[in-house]
């Protein structure tokens, strides 16, 4: 018996429909149709994260992102079709019409890989769906968007952590528009008429460096690991370098091509100084060069981590999601080197590759993880006020095996009140919706933690407890209250309807090191965080009626929200 139509699976049908056209219209001519996608993804990317949305508008932001959004689906259709080309490289300049149509299919390719994930939101309760017809569906929103909630957190961390940066950065922006400047204008010229050649040196190469890793501060996946992890055949720290080493290429080539592009006006398009094709014996050669690594498999494993490929390009779309990469293989001969990946996230596709190709070596550095988070939450709440207890707390069921354990204990001298936390840090995902799902259960799981704890907390006076925690010495003359937290790394709000047990409070990272620093002259600024972080967790959703409609050739989808 065939099952039901559903719009996710209608969705699915028309946008694998809509790839066999892109593929037919450009048959024979693949190389030449991927290479302008690109491009156009690269220009964009660029608009959207070195322009402010004001100054580029409503309109042209929301293409940006759209089209940012659609290189997934592409990638998925056009790489496997490269295998059958020879030797060289169709290297012909963007014009108007090529232009036009890349930003177009781009476009559309984004707006259907975000309705398609919207409809298989429906699998997980976040949508519900109507059917009108084949050439009609409606997707309503029955959940708040609570992921972005922590986001905005991620990226308040994130511009603490630059502001104690700040003084570097200026000396380096000041570098860059000084001598870095007048020495890029030295070194660049046009090629061909319409493209780009210049040369470097060993200094703006260094100071490109330094300008990467404020970049790397800016991606939430630098810190997946502690540094010392070992993971393949190098440390974390060590394949965080390589990324640096490769941004720093990739940023110092945009300076180029800007600054040539911003002299050169009216005879160059910066749609074509943005990407770069290369020899991959070439690309190797510049990673010994830069690495120092010189045997062939060292090579081959940098190069094989950096690069996309054709079956990892696919299986990003099958979780509807998209790759930021710093190389694409472009054929058997060739890669490209991309702007858009490592502009939008600097270490987003190393952790990806790191984790495919490392599974054991990451599965056991991930254990690492807890002390670095049991300090990172000492830094922010410091003695003396704040008096640490037993790390690691044990608690034991009747028959005497492990039913528990509390991670962290800290005693609010100044507040009075026991803060045990239990400490989750898992990977932080993407669009996958089934991964999504899968942190969601795994973090759930924290209810029976809560409800042990306060069972154990229930059964004993204030002495016990104290002593139990290694807190004797410091036992209150008042009773003390006792207050649950359910900390994770990166994110604890999940759209949906969820049980959370209410006897915690549950709250990510960035927003707990938020609230305590914004609520510093609070007279209990961890019991403020407590109680705002309850209040988040429980926020309901309010639909607002306004509806976005959707159309493409003989399909027409409204989303409701």
């Amino acid at each position: 018996m065939e099952s039901p139509l559903t719009a996710a699976t209608l969705l699915d049908r028309y946008l694998d429909r809509w790839l066999v056209g892109i593929l037919e219209g450009n048959k024979g001519h693949e190389q030449e149709a991927l290479l302008e996608l690109v491009r156009s993804v690269d220009l964009h990317a660029y608009f959207l994260n070195f322009f402010d949305s004001a100054d580029l508008g409503t309109a042209l932001h929301q293409q940006c992102l759209f089209i940012n959004r659609g290189i997934g689906p592409i990638l998925h259709a056009f790489l496997p079709k490269l295998e059958q080309f020879g030797d060289g490289i169709p290297w012909f300049p963007s014009n108007e019409r090529t232009a036009a149509w890349a930003d177009r299919t781009l476009y559309e390719a984004g707006q259907l890989a975000m309705l398609r994930r919207l409809a298989h939101c429906e699998h997980y309760g976040l949508v519900c769906c109507d059917i009108h017809s084949e050439a009609h569906v409606s997707i309503h929103v029955l959940a708040k968007d609570q992921e972005t909630e922590d986001v905005r957190d991620i990226a308040w961390l994130i511009g603490q952590q630059l502001a104690r940066r700040a003084e570097r950065q200026a000396s380096l922006n000041q570098e860059m528009q000084g001598w870095a400047r007048d020495r890029i204008d030295q070194y660049v010229g046009i090629h061909m008429d319409h493209f780009i050649q210049y040369d470097s040196d060993r200094e703006l190469h260094e100071l490109y460096q330094e300008q990467a890793y404020s970049s790397l501060i800016t991606s939430p996946e630098a810190d997946a690991l502690p540094d010392e992890s070992i993971v393949g055949p190098r440390t974390f720290g060590e394949w965080k370098m390589l990324t640096i080493t490769a941004v720093a290429r990739a940023m110092l080539h945009l300076s180029f091509a800007t600054r040539l592009g911003a002299k050169n006006q009216d005879r160059l398009n910066l749609r074509n100084l943005l990407t770069v094709p290369v020899r991959y014996e070439d690309l190797r050669a510049v990673w010994g060069q830069q690495t120092g690594v010189i045997d062939t498999d060292g090579l081959d494993e940098i190069g094989d981590i950096f690069l996309l490929s054709p079956g990892r390009a696919t299986e990003y779309f099958s979780n509807y999601d998209y790759p930021l990469p710093y190389s694409i293989g472009f054929g058997r001969y060739f890669a490209l080197l991309p702007q858009f990946g490592y502009i939008s996230n600097a270490c987003t596709f190393l952790v990806t590759e790191l984790k495919r190709k490392y599974r054991k070596d990451w599965d056991k550095a991930v254990n690492q993880r807890e002390a670095r988070f049991q300090q990172d939450l000492y830094e922010l709440l410091p003695e003396p006020r704040y008096i640490r207890g037993r790390e690691n707390v044990t608690l034991r069921s009747s028959n005497g095996s492990t039913a528990t354990d509390i991670d962290a204990v800290l005693l609010d001298a100044k507040g009075n009140c026991l803060y045990l936390f239990q400490l989750k840090w898992f990977d932080i995902f993407g669009l996958g919706l089934r991964e999504r799902q899968s942190k969601l259960t795994n973090l759930l799981k924290a209810n029976k933690w809560v409800d042990q704890v306060s069972s154990w907390v229930s059964t004993l006076s204030q002495q016990d407890l104290f002593t139990r925690l290694g807190l004797q010495k410091h036992f209150p003359v008042i009773t003390a209250d006792v207050r649950l937290f359910v900390l994770t790394r990166n994110s604890v709000r999940f759209s949906g309807l969820h049980e959370y047990d209410d006897r915690a409070a549950w709250i990510a990272w960035p927003r707990l090191a938020r609230l305590v620093t914004e609520n510093s002259d609070h007279l209990a600024p961890v019991e403020e965080a407590w109680l705002i972080a309850k209040e988040d967790i429980s926020k309901g959703y309010q639909p607002s009626g306004m509806c976005t409609k959707y159309e493409f050739p003989y399909l027409r989808v409204d989303v409701l929200k």
